[in-house]
């Protein structure tokens, strides 16, 4: 799901669970009268519904791209907090110094053999988690966090901040070779890490070392596709061939859906605030992917399906430039079953 927060009336969190004991865990957090995004997997209850908390006040809007059969490939689990590195926080999965990250340093954090069986000591392909940066602080042109497995640093980012933000994101994370992945944090940081589930290799996700694919910036490199330097909005949309990319990271035909990163940055919105919305080329759905008030960086994370061609479309209601990072895919018909974006709620 993508799962919005709007007109809140407070600080506060949402947790999708589904609904048992409510877990120590959270899918997105918001300020007084913030409207922020986050991609959301969540597992059913046994009669297939999900409960949405929410501490504070706000309205939800909530959009639905597609569901993982049992036993197809995601093995999904009740939020859990992995770590907390805030002052005074208490310790969670992984013990880690409370201390924020950044400034020439990263994190490291082993994810599999995870407590309580949450994930095995192998076998692992990737992760999901929901990553939260509070407590930032940026240089002028803002900060970024790089989630990947331990390696060589990818140029990509899995969101993004500015000084004094708080900022949640959805990140589906390939671990290294024993298990681990690791935060670098360009400015400085506390982090919070919640695992929702895992992806056993070779089991229906083609996990990929972060790669950006398009970025619109005037002045930015190119990524893997060729992009026009302008921004996105009214009659401007950004197509992306999604299949064949340069290096073998995608094959020429049989994707389903691709796991991408996308930011919003240099943003313009009216009163009413602005909105990307990423779909497979064709009709623009009742959906939003990502929501932004003006001069303001959002990052979201976005599974989705490609259409029959291999492409995907940006449409954004405003005008923003568009930074699109690709960490992986599902093949058609192995363990995700995407759907074109859909609207099930909105208690606006």
């Amino acid at each position: 799901m993508n799962v919005t927060v709007t007109s809140s009336r407070g600080e506060g969190f949402v947790t999708a669970y589904p609904c048992d004991s409510r877990p120590d865990a959270s899918n997105l957090n918001y300020v007084l009268n913030q409207t922020v995004p986050n991609a959301v997997i969540a597992p059913v209850s046994a009669n297939g519904e999900v409960c949405f908390y929410t501490y504070a006040e706000t309205h939800l809007i909530a959009d639905v791209n597609g569901y993982f059969p049992t036993g197809s490939g995601f093995v999904s689990n009740t939020p859990a907090r992995v770590f907390d590195t805030r002052v005074g926080s208490a310790q969670g999965l992984r013990t880690v110094s409370k201390t924020k990250v950044g400034d020439g340093t990263e994190l490291r954090v082993q994810l599999t053999n995870l407590p309580g069986g949450i994930t095995p000591a192998t076998g692992v392909g990737a992760v999901s988690l929901n990553v939260t940066v509070t407590g930032s602080r940026a240089p002028n042109e803002g900060g970024f966090v790089t989630v990947y497995p331990c390696g060589n640093r990818p140029d990509a980012s899995n969101l993004n901040f500015r000084s004094g933000q708080t900022v949640p994101n959805a990140v589906i994370t390939p671990v290294s070779a024993n298990g681990e992945v690791c935060f670098y944090v360009f400015g400085s940081t506390d982090l919070i890490a919640d695992i929702n589930g895992y992806f056993p290799g070779g089991a229906g996700f083609v996990a990929t070392e972060p790669v950006r694919v398009a970025d619109t910036r005037i002045g930015s490199a190119q990524g893997l596709r060729t992009v026009t330097k302008q921004r996105i909005g009214g009659n401007t949309t950004l197509q992306l061939q999604l299949t064949n990319l340069p290096g073998g990271i995608t094959p020429a035909s049989g994707i389903g859906a691709v796991s991408l990163n996308v930011t919003a940055v240099n943003t313009t919105a009216n009163e009413y605030g602005g909105y990307v919305t990423t779909y497979p080329c064709g009709a623009l759905p009742d959906v939003s992917s990502l929501n932004f008030v003006s001069n303001e960086i959002v990052p979201n994370a976005v599974i989705a399906p490609l259409s029959a061609n291999g492409t995907i479309c940006f449409y954004a209601y405003g005008q923003t430039d568009l930074i699109v990072d690709l960490n992986g895919y599902f093949p058609t018909g192995a363990g995700f079953v995407p759907v074109n974006p859909k609207r099930m709620f909105d208690t606006r």
